[in-house]
């Protein structure tokens, strides 16, 4: 039997060597992008956590049709929910979010939006109510935006008109829950779309 020769003991010792560097290599390189993924994910939460999120836009991909009555839409799931971004308190978009946060949340039906741009139009017009709203007790967790009106999922349940002058609709909010409050009656809906509001009492036990 033929031994095997000293230049074939050397090309196998060194293709094992080499073999042996070489997956080194890939796990520590397996190793330091893994800590940089982790690295960058705690940064980006100090960066969300430092710009105080005032409100999560939420894109619905299966939003209920607009009808004449709005009360009777369902409060919207997040689970419904494709797209999550997240607003500062200058109304800019600074980033995705991957799950829902317990801030408010604005519901909307989902359509592009970037990363960076400011809030504008449907978006900025409820920003201003529900930052308003939230001085006269109103629960403003929940809302979804629907054809240029805003549904706040309170109780009572709030509708309001972003295309038309706001301020006026919140000081008629405001003097509505003013009035209920001395009168000592609870409501179940207040529709603000329209000259005259359209209110709702609950029925009384």
């Amino acid at each position: 039997m033929r031994r095997p020769s000293k230049k074939r003991k050397n090309f196998i010792t060194f293709f094992l060597f080499g073999f042996l560097l070489i997956s080194l290599g890939l796990i520590m390189l397996i190793f330091k992008l893994g800590f940089f993924n982790i690295k960058n994910t705690e940064i980006l939460g100090d960066e969300i956590i430092a710009r105080k999120p005032v409100a999560m836009l939420i894109g619905l991909q299966n939003i209920a049709t607009t009808s004449a009555f709005l009360e009777e839409v369902a409060t919207p799931s997040a689970q419904d929910a494709s797209n999550y971004f997240l607003i500062d308190h200058e109304g800019v978009i600074f980033s995705k979010a991957l799950e829902k946060l317990d801030i408010p949340n604005i519901f909307f039906a989902d359509k592009d939006i970037l990363v960076g741009e400011k809030a504008e139009g449907d978006f900025e017009n409820a920003l201003k109510v529900l930052s308003k709203v939230k001085e006269f007790g109103v629960d403003t967790q929940t809302s979804q935006i629907l054809n240029s009106f805003l549904i706040i999922f309170s109780l009572p349940k709030i509708i309001f008109r972003l295309d038309a002058d706001i301020n006026t609709q919140i000081a008629s909010l405001q003097l509505i829950l003013k009035t209920a409050k001395i009168d000592q009656v609870k409501l179940e809906f207040i529709d603000l779309r329209f000259d005259k509001p359209i209110v709702k009492f609950a029925p009384q036990k």
